[in-house]
This record gives structure tokens, sequence and C-alpha cells, in this order.
């Protein structure tokens, strides 16, 4: 009845164990996949940060385009306006020849 009792309550101890080791795997897997989780978030979350940075140098860059074609246009301006003055100053001289005649 002794052994008995001892064979019982050994078998009681290693199921404990048993359990003990299950639930120990158990949280083991549990974190691994946390950090999987974690990993993944922290994955995403840099694409996303690249994504921004992509948009915001293409942003930039159609800023300095739209800018030099500003900057092309003025001096386009600039140049006509030059012409402009140039055949005044021409006209102006022409009737002044004129004038003298």
């Amino acid at each position: 009845v002794w052994h008995s009792s001892v064979i019982v309550w050994h078998s009681c101890v290693i199921v404990w164990h048993s359990s003990v080791i299950v639930w120990h795997s158990s949280l083991i897997v549990w974190h691994s996949s946390m950090i999987v989780w974690h990993s993944s978030v922290i994955v995403w979350h840099s694409s996303v940060i690249v994504w921004h940075s992509s948009v915001i140098v293409w942003h930039s860059s159609l800023i300095v385009w739209h800018s030099s074609m500003i900057v092309w246009h003025s001096s386009v301006i600039v140049w006509h306006s030059s012409v402009i003055v140039w055949h005044s100053s021409v006209i102006v001289w022409h009737s002044c020849v004129i004038v003298w005649q």
C-alpha cells in the first residue's frame, strides 16, 4: 500500500512537472510570436517612413523644378523687356533724326 501511494505520488509529481513544462513551452511560443509580431510592425513602420521620405523627395524635386521654370520665365520676360526698350530707343532715335532733318 505504501509503495502504491509513493508510485501515485511520483506519478502526480511527474504530471505536475509535465504541465509546468508545457506551460513554459507555451509561454516561450507566445513570447516568440510577440517578438515576430513586433518585428513585423517595425518593418511596416520602416517601410511607411521610407515611402514618406520618397514622397517628400519627389515633392522637393517638383518644387525645385517649378522654381527653375519661374526663374527661366522671369529671365525670358526680362529679355523681352530689354528688346522692347531697345526697339523703343531705336524708334526715338529715328524720330529725332527725322525731326532734325
